[in-house]
């Protein structure tokens, strides 16, 4: 799912799979102003078991603080309140379909990494059905 998340994010905002947009890692040789997405466990839902729950986690990094905070909110902005939304059908050949998508917060500044960029991360739990 978080594959055809990230061609949804790259239909929407001119960010680029594999230039400035990554999933899963952040390359080594990836440019210092980028952004990654995470994804991590979720609650199974207890009544309805063809909705799934992840947690994604969207990392921006550039090399000012402010930058950082502005490469974020475009995808922040674009998620977060995301509700009943079909995403791409890729080379699974599922169909994903966004339920809910809620921040946990809104995005905050995480420090620097280990060559002194600028870092931002914002988490949200999302909701979705595979068909």
């Amino acid at each position: 799912m978080i594959k055809e998340l990230a061609t949804w994010i790259q239909n929407n905002t001119t960010l680029i799979i594999g230039v400035d947009l990554f999933v899963g890692e952040r390359l080594i040789e990836a440019p210092v102003k980028c952004i990654v997405l995470l994804e991590s466990g979720g609650k199974p839902d207890f009544w309805d078991t063809k909705v799934r729950e992840t947690t994604i986690e969207i990392l921006a990094r550039a090399q000012t603080y402010l930058d950082a905070k502005e490469l974020i909110w475009p995808v922040y902005s674009l998620l977060h309140g995301l509700v009943g939304q079909d995403l791409p059908v890729i080379d699974s050949n599922y169909l994903y379909s966004i339920d809910t998508c809620d921040a946990l917060t809104e995005p905050q500044p995480l420090g620097t990494d280990e060559k002194g960029n600028n870092e931002f991360s914002v988490n949200l739990v999302t909701k979705y059905q595979q068909y």
